[in-house]
């Protein structure tokens, strides 16, 4: 443990770029692996189950991929994924600027994977969860799409919100900040769930398969943006004394000036 602390403290500080690449291929590369020894073989037994409860009892056709072919496309998707997340992550960092060491960038860091995690995992999970194969929708693709989009901005919009409000009344008691922050992080997304239509879920499959089918699926999900947030918080790390020698550095070269 003493080792670890040292690394934490000696290591340099990785940039806003490199720390945002490397912590998005490395969730997606844990993701993967937690789908391949997890979630596969849940997703297996809905297809059974699917097959079992067809009228014919046939099997469904058989795919064009190939098992192998399949659980290879998912690893460079959850990749592909991470480097997308990580280049919007670059993206709003260099927006919001000084993300040079001792400017609050690992807070921020922490506060757009919460932002994420809330808006496109945890809040559709309660909305529309997953479908295992064999569960219908009144709702078409299209449908089911525009409302999940719906409702992730509304919890972009309630994060901003609740940052906006902790930042107002920053000179107010903890127990109320917290009040007035978790009523503008919630009030956007209880007015959507009120407001966009329901799953339109009309056939299960048997045997109880959506329980574990979704739980493992937002635990996926969760796995990502987890790995993702604490990855990224370690590699932007502090030198201990940094922001001081900084600051001293900065002085000195203004004393010479």
């Amino acid at each position: 443990m003493r080792v670890i602390n040292r690394v934490m403290r000696e290591a340099r500080p990785w940039g806003w770029f490199r720390a945002a690449i490397a912590a998005g291929l490395t969730a997606g590369l844990l993701t993967a692996a937690f789908n391949i020894l997890v979630s596969e073989p849940v997703l297996d037994e809905a297809v059974r189950l699917e097959a079992s409860a067809s009228p014919t009892g046939a099997a469904p056709e058989e795919d064009v991929f190939t098992r192998g072919q399949q659980h290879a496309g998912m690893i460079l998707g959850q990749l592909a994924l991470g480097a997308g997340v990580g280049l919007i992550f670059v993206g709003l960092g260099y927006l919001r600027g000084d993300q040079s060491p001792g400017h609050g960038r690992r807070r921020f860091w922490l506060i757009l994977a919460g932002m994420f995690a809330w808006s496109f995992t945890i809040l559709p999970a309660v909305k529309y969860p997953a479908l295992p194969p064999g569960v219908e929708s009144t709702l078409h693709v299209g449908e089911r799409q525009a409302a999940y989009l719906a409702l992730a901005m509304c919890g972009v919009l309630g994060v901003l919100a609740a940052v906006w409000a902790v930042r107002r009344t920053a000179r107010g008691r903890f127990s109320a900040r917290g009040g007035i922050a978790a009523l503008a992080l919630l009030a956007p997304a209880v007015l959507a769930f009120f407001l966009l239509p329901d799953d339109g879920v009309v056939d299960t499959v048997p045997y109880g398969i959506e329980f574990p089918y979704r739980l493992v699926s937002i635990t996926s999900q969760l796995l990502f943006w987890l790995s993702l947030a604490f990855i990224g918080w370690w590699l932007l790390n502090e030198p201990a004394g940094g922001e001081s020698r900084r600051r001293l550095r900065v002085s000195g070269k203004a004393a010479e000036r």
